[in-house]
């Protein structure tokens, strides 16, 4: 007898399995075939399928059309109103900074000629409005044209509060026994002009014409969109003009929060983000620099013994530079060399002479008011050396507690002395706030001080700060 299989019906059901599959393949094919035959041969169930996403075989009439376009009428002129109330805030914001720059001046005019002269010369008048625009009484045209004009407010205050700022700080003293001379106010508005950025136009006849289905909504949709967009742009514009200042600020007086390392933190390690080629982690070099003061409050400023004095505050940092640079190694190396080298702004400070740097490259020097807590190079690079120059006031001689810090190797020195007041080690140093070994004092005298820092960047980032003790020392 043959011999049987252990299972008689493992021949069979792949066979059944293969029919039903191929049964229920014809039977769906089939139904889809009918159902588009039908689709096709009557419009009926076409309708009663696809009605809801097919168009509506009667156009909207003109009371349709009108009553849109007012509807997204009055929502643009809200949108608009919106950001000209946003922005007309920020202008009395930035009107009361540059009345507080004033007042420096109206409080140094008092006991020196040449500051007398620029209180009495004034400020370019400006046409300043105390009104935004009203979506419920002016048109779409008319409203974007006063959020326009409002940015362009905003942006004459911020040119003339950093330029009062620019003269307060760029002060000449030819002689000793000569009282100290600002920079004119004329020359200030110069350098601290700001280019208004280019708004595009509405078209009136699109927004004031007749509407209808097709082209002429779209363009109307369109101009709309635009004038409301637009709008919101200058808003924008016009809260970051003010957050240069505020955020500094803040950044600065949080405490505990700041930037430096703290909470029992063996090493401080670089962060990677920053402007240059992309940070290698073999280069972050561990450092025992620490804060020493976890709960520092910090204000900007550049008059020790002035109005910052009597805010709640221990510190202050010098906010506003002129920079200079980059310059290369000497030896093309970052050794003690390079590093010690007098480069040519500490033989001579001259604000409008250009130097050679790298690649024989023109090098000037620029103004820069201090935008994040601690003053950065433009452009990032390694290997490379940095020039800091700023001039404060001072209004009694007085000696201060200072404290710099640098990344990397840093050297300061004061009022053209040949020897410096502070320097570093030249080993590559993170920047940090308030180490130990970052401390010194300095015996300001009254009136004007001037301040020149060598910074150099080994790797990473680069910056650096200084801040000024805002009380007195014992016997200064």
């Amino acid at each position: 007898m043959a011999d049987q299989p252990d299972d008689l019906y493992v021949d069979v059901r792949p066979m059944r399995l293969k029919a039903r599959l191929a049964f229920w393949i014809t039977l769906s094919v089939a139904v889809h075939v009918a159902l588009a035959v039908a689709l096709w041969l009557s419009p009926d169930l076409q309708k009663l399928l696809f009605g809801g996403l097919q168009a509506s075989d009667s156009p909207p009439t003109a009371g349709q059309m009108e009553a849109s376009r007012r509807a997204l009428d009055a929502l643009t002129r809200k949108r608009i109103a919106t950001c000209s109330k946003k922005i007309l805030a920020i202008s009395a914001k930035v009107e009361a900074m540059r009345a507080g720059e004033w007042k420096q001046v109206a409080t140094k005019a008092e006991a020196n000629p040449h500051f007398k002269a620029m209180l009495d010369q004034g400020l370019p008048p400006l046409e300043l409005s105390a009104v935004a625009g009203d979506a419920d009484r002016q048109d779409v045209a008319t409203l974007y044209q006063k959020t326009q004009d409002l940015e362009r407010q905003v942006i004459s205050l911020y040119e003339q509060y950093k330029s009062v700022g620019l003269s307060l700080l760029t002060v000449r003293q030819a002689r000793a026994e000569d009282l100290p001379q600002p920079q004119p106010l004329s020359d200030s508005l110069k350098l601290c002009a700001v280019e208004r950025p280019s708004r595009p136009a509405l078209d009136l006849a699109v927004i004031n014409g007749p509407v209808a289905p097709g082209e002429s909504w779209l363009a109307f949709r369109g101009q709309m969109t635009l004038a409301s967009e637009t709008s919101e742009i200058m808003a924008n514009n016009c809260q970051r003009i003010i957050d240069v200042v505020n955020r500094v600020i803040a950044d600065l007086e949080v405490g505990p929060s700041m930037p430096i390392p703290g909470g029992g933190a063996d090493n401080w390690k670089e962060e990677n983000a920053y402007r240059g080629p992309s940070l290698r982690l073999s280069e972050m070099l561990p450092s025992n620099l620490a804060s020493t003061i976890k709960d520092a409050k910090v204000v900007l400023g550049k008059t020790p013994g002035g109005d910052e004095s009597s805010r709640p505050a221990d510190w202050m940092a010098l906010d506003t530079w002129w920079v200079i640079g980059p310059f290369p190694y000497l030896t093309g190396q970052r050794d003690e060399t390079s590093l010690t080298h007098a480069y040519p702004p500490e033989h001579t400070i001259d604000l409008s002479e250009p130097y050679a740097g790298l690649n024989n490259k023109p090098l000037r020097w620029e103004y820069r008011p201090m935008d994040k807590v601690r003053m950065e190079p433009r452009d990032v690079g390694r290997r490379m050396i940095w020039y800091f120059y700023t001039e404060f006031w001072s209004d009694e001689a007085r000696t201060v507690f200072a404290n710099v810090a640098s990344d990397d190797y840093g050297v300061m020195w004061l009022n053209g002395k040949r020897d410096p007041v502070y320097t570093s080690g030249v080993e590559a140093r993170p920047w940090v706030l308030f180490d130990a070994n970052q401390f010194v004092q300095l015996d300001l005298k009254k009136g004007t001080n001037r301040l020149l820092l060598k910074l150099d960047n080994n790797g990473g980032t680069t910056g650096m700060t200084v801040v000024l003790g805002l009380h007195k020392l014992a016997g200064g």
